[in-house]
C-alpha cells in the first residue's frame, strides 16, 4: 500500500478535481479544463465528463446561490445533450465554505441542496423518479470561491442502489434543509474500468456514518469510521442481493464485500486524524493498490471523515 495524498491543508487548492482513475478513464487532459469558467465537456469512448464552474458563489445572497446551482445543472444537461454518453452516473460538487451560515437558519450546502432538487426535479419530469434515475454523488467542501461540479456520464444508464440501513438523500426530513440533498448512495454501471475481469462496476458515491437520516458516532472518529466502513461494505451488498431480497445488515461479513473495492478516496475534516485513518481504513480494502487522501469540510460539521469508491460487482 502506497497511499496517495492530496489536497493537503496548507496547500488550500482551488482546483479541486474528480479521483485519479476518472482521469485514467477519460484522459488526463480534460482535468485541465479546470480554469476553465463555464461548462466545458471532453467525451473518452464510452464515457464523457463535463465541468460546470460558478465563480464566486461566496459573495452570492441565498437565493441567487440556489439560482445558479439550479443553471449549473441545467449546463450539464445541455453539454450532455449533443454527447453519445449522455446518462449521468457520477457527480463531485466541490462547495465553497460550505458551512457558512446563509440566514434563515441555512447553511450553504442546505442552498446548494435546495437548487440541485429544482433542476433534477426539471430535468427527470418529477422528484418521483428520483429514486429509479438519480445518479450518485459526493458532496464536500473547499478552500477557494467557485462552486465546482464534476459529471461523470455513460452511453447506458446506471442502475440506482441504496443503503437498506440509510434513508434515502432525496427523502431527508427538514432537519438537513428545506429541500433535501439529492442522490442515491451507488450507481451500478456496465463497464469494466480497471477492474481486471469484472464486467460491472458499482461507483459508490459519498459514504459517512450515517444511519437512517442521523449521524452516528458524534465526537468518535473510530466508531464513525467503522460505521463508514460498515455502510461500505452494505452497499455493495445490496448491489449483488436480488431485488426483492435486498439485504437487513451485513452481519458480520464486512470483510467479504470491502475487498470487492478497487479505488478508494478519503476525505477527512481534521488534518490531524490521517494516521489514525490510515491505520484504521487501508488494511480493510486489501485490493486497493493506491488510497487518496483528501483534506476537505464535510456535509455536517460533526462528520469527521466520507470514503467514496468504486467496487467490482463481479469477481
Amino acid at each position: 500500500m502506497n497511499p496517495a495524498v492530496l489536497w493537503e491543508p496548507e496547500e488550500r487548492c482551488l482546483q479541486p478535481v474528480p479521483p485519479a482513475w476518472v482521469a485514467r478513464l477519460v484522459g488526463d487532459a480534460c482535468f485541465d479544463e479546470a480554469r476553465v469558467e463555464g461548462s466545458t465537456v471532453v467525451e473518452a469512448d464510452d464515457f464523457a465528463l463535463v465541468l460546470t464552474r460558478v465563480p464566486g458563489v461566496v459573495r452570492l445572497s441565498s437565493l441567487d446561490l440556489q439560482l445558479q446551482a439550479l443553471k449549473a445543472y441545467q449546463s450539464i444537461g445541455e453539454a450532455l445533450g449533443t454527447a453519445e454518453a449522455r446518462h449521468p452516473v457520477r457527480f463531485w460538487n466541490f462547495i465553497p465554505h460550505l458551512h457558512q451560515r446563509m440566514g434563515e437558519g441555512l447553511d450553504r450546502y442546505m442552498v446548494f441542496n435546495a437548487g440541485r432538487f429544482a433542476a433534477f426535479t426539471e430535468w427527470y419530469g418529477s422528484s418521483h423518479e428520483f429514486g429509479r434515475r438519480l445518479p450518485t454523488a459526493s458532496g464536500v467542501g473547499h478552500f477557494g470561491e467557485d462552486l465546482l461540479i464534476w459529471c461523470l456520464a455513460a452511453r447506458e444508464p446506471g442502475i440506482a442502489v441504496e443503503n437498506p440501513l440509510q434513508r434515502p438523500s432525496y427523502c431527508y426530513s427538514a432537519r438537513y434543509g428545506p429541500l433535501p440533498p439529492s442522490f442515491v448512495r451507488a450507481t451500478a454501471i456496465a463497464a469494466p474500468l480497471d477492474l481486471h475481469a469484472s464486467t460491472r462496476a458499482l461507483l459508490v458515491g459519498g459514504t459517512a456514518s450515517i444511519r437512517d437520516e442521523g449521524s452516528v458516532g458524534i465526537g468518535s472518529l473510530h466508531r464513525q469510521t467503522a460505521v463508514t466502513l460498515q455502510n461500505l461494505a452494505l452497499v455493495v451488498k445490496a448491489a449483488c442481493a436480488p431485488a426483492d431480497h435486498p439485504p437487513a445488515g451485513v452481519n458480520g461479513d464486512v470483510r467479504e464485500w470491502l475487498a470487492r473495492y478497487r479505488h478508494l478516496r478519503v476525505y477527512h475534516a481534521r488534518p490531524d486524524d490521517v494516521a489514525d485513518l490510515q491505520r484504521l481504513v487501508a488494511p480493510r480494502f486489501p485490493k486497493v493498490a493506491e488510497i487518496e487522501w483528501v483534506h476537505a469540510p464535510l456535509c455536517r460539521p460533526e462528520l469527521l471523515v466520507e470514503i467514496e469508491g468504486v467496487a467490482a460487482l463481479e469477481e
